[in-house]
């Protein structure tokens, strides 16, 4: 994702959850880091019991969990679509005043569909950090999805790469394997892979999900909108194609009342490590 007019060139790599841009004018280059690194991992019942019985609602899922085998089924959209979908809400708000930016959670519900069966939950800007969000209010009955890792990637006038296959081979050059990650729900740890000196592509991790031209994915790759306030500092619109590739979590509904989702890790983004600690307390009504 390259090419402005004049001058001037903002050079924006690849989008992931931390995400680092790298702005380019009159050929001095400064790396800005803008993160959003929301680790946490996946962490799943042992599939068999997470298994709904025939009939059974989305609500009575087994295990906080839905496995990608069951999203579909249980929410209508692939993992691959939900995660091109958590993209176009992040980016679709004013990146001061959107959902990255927001400290408390007060407003973590602007900007969602009404009609939705998915609420999304974010990490927050800055490299590395801690923050607890205190005041956000998440509807009863819907599902929860998060990501754990992730990433984009999108074609702008006159950067060449302007086929789903040109992006998303830009975008593996950003790609790192988590060094660590963990979630927990109300007090109960639900990681149980440790990528601890696994060397794992991101790929062959758990809950793996894209949008694009790679065989995995089941999503394809997608138009996303930004906001004229972005961090990328290049004009609001439209922009495809666009691909996307990471780990999600996605929580069956909560019952009514109040939870601790924490989620956090260290990951790898061109070299670099990051890291942060999330914490939601949760209302659920």
């Amino acid at each position: 994702m390259d090419g402005l007019k004049g001058n001037d060139r903002v050079e924006a790599e690849p989008m992931p959850f931390f995400t680092a841009i790298l702005v380019c004018q009159l050929n001095r280059c400064v790396r800005t880091l803008v993160a959003a690194f929301t680790v946490a991992l996946l962490v799943l019942p042992p599939l068999a019991n997470a298994q709904p019985a025939p009939g059974q609602s989305i609500t009575a899922q087994v295990g906080p969990v839905i496995p990608a085998s069951l999203s579909v089924q249980q929410t209508g959209k692939t993992y691959g679509a939900w995660s091109a979908a958590w993209w176009e809400y992040v980016e679709a708000q004013p990146a001061s005043t959107g959902p990255l930016a927001d400290a408390t959670g007060a407003t973590c519900a602007i900007g969602q569909s009404a009609a939705s069966p998915v609420f999304f939950l974010v990490g927050t800007t800055g490299s590395s950090g801690k923050i607890d969000r205190l005041q956000c209010v998440a509807p009863l009955g819907k599902a929860l999805l998060f990501p754990l890792v992730n990433v984009f990637d999108t074609h702008v006038p006159g950067d060449g790469l302007d086929t789903p296959a040109a992006v998303w081979k830009d975008m593996q050059k950003a790609w790192g394997t988590p060094q660590s990650l963990k979630a927990a729900l109300d007090g109960v740890s639900l990681v149980n892979f440790d990528v601890g000196g696994a060397n794992l592509a991101p790929q062959d991790t758990p809950d793996y999900a894209c949008a694009g031209p790679h065989a995995r994915c089941t999503a394809p790759a997608f138009t996303l909108t930004l906001n004229a306030d972005n961090v990328f500092g290049i004009s609001g619109g439209a922009y495809s194609p666009t691909v996307d590739e990471g780990n999600y979590l996605l929580l069956a509904p909560l019952a009514a009342g109040k939870h601790t989702l924490t989620f956090g890790g260290v990951g790898v983004f061109f070299g670099g490590t990051f890291t942060q600690d999330i914490t939601y307390h949760l209302t659920v009504q």
